[in-house]
């Protein structure tokens, strides 16, 4: 399995973007990764967008973001599956320290 990791991303108060979550999943050389617009859970579905690849340092890091781009902290990290996938749809299956069971994302 590959890794995810799920970051709360804290943006200063002058961003055009709000604060958010940032779930990444562990590709071959980077991590796909989508925003969130609420705190994620297993519960009912998730509402986010893709946004750029990021680096695979993101698996390990906490802290200031460089150019005055916030600061992001570790909610949860572990191994993960596709289980669905779809242009507006994605199902997960996450086997991390808080999360444990399918994340379904509806993708805007």
């Amino acid at each position: 399995m590959q890794r995810f990791v799920i970051l709360h991303h804290v943006l200063p108060l002058e961003a055009e973007q709000a604060t958010h979550w940032d779930l990444m999943l562990e590709t071959d050389d980077v991590l796909r990764t989508w925003s969130l617009d609420n705190e994620p859970t297993l519960a009912e579905a998730n509402t986010g967008e893709a946004i750029a690849d990021h680096r695979k340092q993101y698996l390990i890091y906490q802290g200031p973001i460089s150019n005055n781009r916030g600061h992001v902290t570790q909610i949860d990290r572990g191994e993960y599956q596709i289980l669905e996938e779809s242009p507006v749809k994605m199902i997960v299956k996450l086997s991390g320290t808080k999360f444990v069971g399918e994340l379904e994302l509806a993708i805007r």
